[in-house]
C-alpha cells in the first residue's frame, strides 16, 4: 500500500493536497500522519486505525490525481496560447513595479497620498490664479484702497498662517489614512467549508479523467478590499451620493463650530478673530486661521465628513479638492461673470463677504456649500449686489 521510501518532497505534496482537498478541519490530523511516517512510526498508525488510514490514503490518492489532471490542463492551455501569455508577460515587464499596483491614481501615487496633498496643491494653484489676475476693478467686491486700509495683516503673514494650517491638515490626513489602511490590511475573514463535485476534462494523454469530489475552503472578506488587498471603488452614483452626504456633514459641523466661535467671547478674541483680521477677503487668505481653529473647523470637519460618508480615499481626493476650490472662491473678493459657483450656490463670494463686514458678523455662518442652517436657525442675512459708481460691486444687506 505504501512505498518503502517516503521522501520529504512527496509527503509535503501530500500534506498540501490534504489541506486543499479536505479543508482546514483535517489539517492537524493529516500532518500528524505524515509526521509519524517520516518518524518511522508508520506501522503503529496502520495498526491503530487501519481502515481509516486506508480510506485517508485512498482519498489522498484521488485528490493528487485530480491535482495532476488540473496541472496538465494548465500546461496544455499554456502551450496552446503561448503567444497571449508571452505578450502579457512582456507587457507588464516593461513597467516599473509601482505601475501595476492597484489602488494608485495613474499607477504612481497612492490614493491616500493624493487625498493628503492634492488639496494643498489645488489650493495654491487656484488661489495663485486669482492672485495673478490683473486688478479687475470692475468686478471687485471692495476697492484696492479698502483692502490696503482695512486688512490688519500683511500678505506674508497670511501665507505663513495658511502653510501652518495645511501642515496640521496633512498630518491628520496621513494619520487617518494610515489607521484605515491598517484596518483594511487585516479584514474580518469568515471561512466556510463547501463541498463541490466537478466533471473532469480530457487530460494531456487523451484519457478521460474520472469525476472527483473535493472539499475546499471559501473565504469571504467582509471589508472594503478584495482578496488581493485592493480597495473596491464604488459605482459613480454611489460616489455622488457619498460626496453630497459629505457636503451636508461638513456644512453642519462648520456651521455650529463657526457660530460658537463667534458667540464665545474667549474663543473669538483669541482664536477666530485672526481670520477676521482680513476684513476684505482675498483668495490666498481663505484658510488664514488660528491653528486651533484650523484643526477644529476644517481638519476635524473634513475627517468627520470623510468617515460619515463612507467614501474611499480616491473619492476623498475629488471631494476635498472641490471643497478647497469652493472655499477659495468664496474668499476671492471678485464677482466675475459666468462663475459657476455664483450660479449654482447661494452661499458664494457675496454671501460670505457679508459675514466679513461689521454689520454681518453675526450672520451668514454657513460654509462652504449651502446656507441651509442659516435659514433654519435665523442667522441668514440676505443681500443685494449694487454696482459702485467708481466700478465694481458692493454686497448690501437687506431685510427679509
Amino acid at each position: 500500500m505504501f512505498p518503502g521510501n517516503h521522501g520529504n518532497t512527496v509527503f509535503l505534496l501530500v500534506a498540501f493536497s490534504d489541506c486543499d482537498a479536505y479543508g482546514v478541519t483535517r489539517r492537524t490530523k493529516s500532518w500528524r500522519i505524515i509526521h509519524s511516517i517520516n518518524g518511522g512510526c508508520y506501522q503503529e498508525v496502520e495498526k491503530f486505525k487501519p481502515q481509516k488510514a486506508l480510506e485517508t490514503w485512498r482519498k489522498l490518492s484521488e485528490a493528487n490525481s485530480a491535482l495532476e489532471i488540473q496541472l496538465n490542463m494548465l500546461s496544455t492551455m499554456a502551450k496552446k496560447h503561448w503567444d497571449s501569455y508571452k505578450s502579457t508577460i512582456d507587457n507588464y515587464s516593461m513597467h516599473r513595479p509601482e505601475k501595476v499596483v492597484s489602488g494608485r491614481l495613474n499607477g504612481y501615487v497612492s490614493d491616500e497620498a493624493m487625498g493628503t496633498f492634492a488639496p494643498i496643491v489645488v489650493y495654491w494653484l487656484y488661489a495663485g490664479f486669482y492672485q495673478l489676475l490683473p486688478p479687475l476693478d470692475n468686478y471687485r467686491m471692495h476697492t484696492r484702497k479698502e483692502e490696503e486700509e482695512k486688512n490688519l495683516v500683511p500678505l506674508c503673514s497670511v501665507v505663513k498662517g495658511v502653510l501652518l494650517q495645511q501642515l496640521v491638515q496633512a498630518t491628520v490626513a496621513v494619520a487617518l489614512f494610515l489607521r484605515l489602511a491598517l484596518t483594511w490590511v487585516s479584514p474580518t475573514i469568515e471561512a466556510e467549508v463547501v463541498t463541490s463535485w466537478e466533471d473532469g476534462n480530457d487530460n494531456v494523454e487523451g484519457e478521460k479523467s474520472l469525476k472527483y469530489g473535493c472539499n475546499y475552503v471559501s473565504l469571504k472578506v467582509t471589508s472594503k478590499v478584495n482578496s488581493s488587498g485592493v480597495t473596491i471603488q464604488p459605482s459613480l452614483p454611489v460616489q455622488i451620493v457619498q460626496i453630497v452626504v459629505a457636503m451636508l456633514v461638513m456644512d453642519t459641523w462648520q456651521y455650529f463650530v463657526h457660530r460658537y466661535m463667534h458667540q464665545n467671547k474667549l474663543l473669538y478674541r483669541h482664536v477666530h478673530s485672526q481670520h477676521h483680521r482680513l476684513v476684505v477677503p482675498y483668495a490666498i487668505g481663505a484658510l488664514y486661521n488660528h491653528p486651533l481653529e484650523g484643526l477644529l473647523l476644517d481638519t476635524f470637519g473634513g475627517a468627520i465628513s470623510f468617515l460619515v460618508s463612507g467614501m474611499t480615499a480616491r473619492t476623498a481626493v475629488i471631494f476635498f479638492c472641490f471643497a478647497v476650490i469652493k472655499t477659495v472662491d468664496d474668499h476671492c473678493g471678485l464677482w466675475l461673470p459666468g462663475n459657476i459657483f455664483h450660479l449654482f450656490f447661494q452661499n458664494n463670494t457675496a454671501y460670505h463677504d457679508i459675514h466679513h463686514q461689521l454689520q454681518g458678523a453675526k450672520y451668514n455662518y454657513s460654509q462652504p456649500f449651502f446656507p441651509v442652517w442659516d435659514k433654519l436657525l435665523g442667522t441668514h442675512m440676505p443681500y443685494k449686489l449694487v454696482k459702485r459708481p467708481e466700478g465694481g460691486f458692493e454686497a448690501r444687506p437687506v431685510k427679509d
